[in-house]
């Protein structure tokens, strides 16, 4: 009986591979197998590319017919042999091509992924003579994490042909999914202040605010969150020292006339946690000799002894308040890395001059201003050995207009002044003279440095300059290692006078 059963199974096993190694059949009827290839599974492209793909398709049997069917996003896009796509939005797009012949169809799935050529990389915006504006952009490529090249036009012209861009930009930022532009005008009635919106994928104006209703709204600093929250106001400094509240997520400008409705020092200091919910905005006041904290919208609270006190700005006065009898030179926030905002507050620095003896003062203290007590719960400002305060005596290469960033991790200061790049330890016992060696020498003898920034892991210097003696493009971009000076990489003629450059994520 068990030999009977294996007798069986073994004839079952021969007729099951019998089937298989048959050439397949539609009732009796060959079938023409259909196979493809010369396919990727994954097609990466830029926004505007065509994409064109030439399938190689064979069959088993020749001389049958073949219809072609390609699926964008489950609808059929063409019914060509080879595709030709036009890249037009942004996005990953799950695609196949169906092949049929009287027998049946063969699917061939893949994916393309129409990439932003703005995805990520550096930003300037830059002023021609007459007050033209521009933006210039260079992309990290995405597979090598290589700054490559600039595009070579203005970015917003290109993306945005039937749109002006109003003369004189003087900031930018990256918030909520859009790089915001103010523009301070030339008063005149084609070229007003303005605030544009614009996508930080495509370049593409979302939305523009005409601020032509406020004369006097030339804005240089916009500080606002890079994740806004709704119905919240940043302050704007404009030219002449007054603040406007902005709503950006709503796009609306009026004038500070309660929480900040005095004149204040050009020199701010912005602090973004990138939560959208904590940061800190440092002006200062001029008539009162002081700064004040803006802490996440609530304030000012003005940095006296007495916190209880902090937001009356008439309890500022000589016994109150350390900088009395000060003038700003200059505040900055020096960068902490990714490890270090995990354990560190921000630090403020702020030099200030003596109006009585001219002598220099560096204070570095938390952007906070103060401190609880955690045993009684009471808070006071934050003096003694975190209130450094050091005076020094010269004339200071730093001036209010200096370009500046800060490295808390090297405890540095970029600094430039004329075609030179000068790195100060910011908290150590001297100050920056004309008698320090620079740290890097830029472009020309007539060039001159106008803004600089760090990258993210605080490695390399990003710095723009311009030539004066140039015509038409005159502004360049350089790339300056932080420890040694040595200029990495530079690009020439990329942008017209630039006046600030950012990283764009």
């Amino acid at each position: 009986m068990t030999i009977f059963r294996y007798l069986i199974a073994i004839v079952a096993i021969s007729l099951m591979v019998s089937c298989v190694s048959d050439n397949t059949s539609l009732g009796g009827k060959p079938i023409s197998l259909i196979e493809i290839s010369s396919i990727s599974e994954t097609y990466n492209t830029e926004k505007g590319d065509i994409l064109t793909i030439t399938p190689t398709v064979t069959q088993s049997i020749n001389g049958k017919e073949l219809s072609y069917a390609w699926e964008i996003n489950q609808t059929i896009y063409s019914n060509d042999k080879n595709l030709t796509y036009t890249c037009d939005d942004l996005g990953t797009f799950n695609a196949r091509l169906i092949v049929t012949n009287e027998d049946g169809s063969e699917f061939f799935p893949f994916t393309i992924n129409v990439n932003s050529p703005y995805e990520e990389g550096i930003l300037i915006i830059s002023n021609g003579e007459q007050g033209e504006s521009m933006i210039s952009f260079m992309r990290k490529e995405p597979d090598s994490g290589e700054l490559i090249s600039f595009v070579e036009e203005d970015c917003f012209s290109l993306n945005n042909p039937d749109t002006h861009f109003s003369a004189y930009v003087s900031d930018v930022t990256q918030s909520n999914g859009a790089v915001i532009l103010a523009c301070k005008g030339d008063d005149t009635a084609n070229n007003p202040s303005m605030i544009y919106y614009i996508n930080d994928k495509t370049f593409e104006v979302e939305n523009i605010v005409n601020t032509s209703e406020y004369p006097d709204f030339k804005p240089i600093k916009m500080h606002i969150c890079s994740k806004g929250i709704g119905g919240t106001s940043y302050p704007i400094l404009t030219e002449n020292g007054e603040v406007y509240e902005f709503a950006s997520t709503e796009g609306t400008v009026i004038k500070s006339a309660s929480k900040l409705p005095y004149v204040y020092h050009k020199s701010t200091v912005f602090y973004d946690s990138g939560t959208g919910y904590l940061y800190s905005i440092i002006f200062w006041d001029i008539e009162k000799e002081i700064p004040l904290q803006i802490m996440t919208g609530y304030g000012p609270y003005y940095c006296i002894n007495e916190y209880a006190e902090a937001k009356n700005r008439d309890n500022v006065n000589a016994q109150s308040n350390i900088f009395v009898g000060q003038n700003l030179v200059k505040m900055f926030q020096p960068k902490l890395s990714k490890a270090q905002m995990l354990t560190q507050s921000p630090e403020l620095v702020i030099i200030s001059t003596s109006k009585n003896t001219g002598m220099l003062h560096r204070t570095i203290m938390p952007v906070d201003f103060w401190t609880t007590n955690k045993n009684d719960y009471t808070v006071s400002l934050i003096i003694n050995e975190k209130l450094k305060i050091i005076r020094f005596g010269g004339v200071s290469l730093l001036k209010e207009d200096s370009p500046v960033v800060a490295s808390n991790q090297h405890k540095a200061a970029y600094i430039g002044d004329t075609n030179k790049l000068y790195r100060w330890y910011y908290a150590s016992s001297n100050m920056l003279t004309a008698g320090d060696k620079p740290f890097a020498t830029i472009g020309s003898n007539s060039s001159i440095i106008t803004s600089v920034e760090l990258s993210d892991n605080q490695k390399e210097v990003y710095v723009t300059a311009y030539d004066p003696a140039q015509q038409g493009k005159n502004g360049s971009f350089y790339i300056v290692d932080s420890e040694t000076g040595e200029i990495l990489k530079e690009y020439l003629n990329i942008a017209y006078k630039p006046i600030k450059v950012i990283y764009k994520r």
